[in-house]
């Protein structure tokens, strides 16, 4: 009886974390407009978690995505191992 227990409470896990894996949002950086200079106010009121995406919409050519650790964020630079998503 314990061992059917266990299996059931096993099972109830996985099923659980495959809940959580299916809520993953999609956030499109800056809501319908995209990409803009005030984009510092869009994540007011936003909850993100593990597994959520966020899309970046610009102009191609005009824009780009750049990747940079905490360092290149908080100094606003770039070093050699960046990422440039044009």
């Amino acid at each position: 009886m314990s061992q059917a227990r266990g299996s059931a409470i096993v099972a109830t896990t996985l099923l659980l974390s495959c809940c959580e894996i299916s809520d993953a949002t999609n956030y499109t950086v800056g809501g319908d407009d995209g990409w803009n200079f005030k984009v510092h106010d869009w994540p007011t009121g936003k909850k993100f978690h593990t597994h959520d995406t966020l899309v970046f919409k610009y102009n191609n050519g005009q824009d780009n995505v750049v990747v940079v650790d905490e360092n290149g964020y908080t100094t606003c630079t770039i070093g050699d191992q960046v990422l440039i998503r044009k």
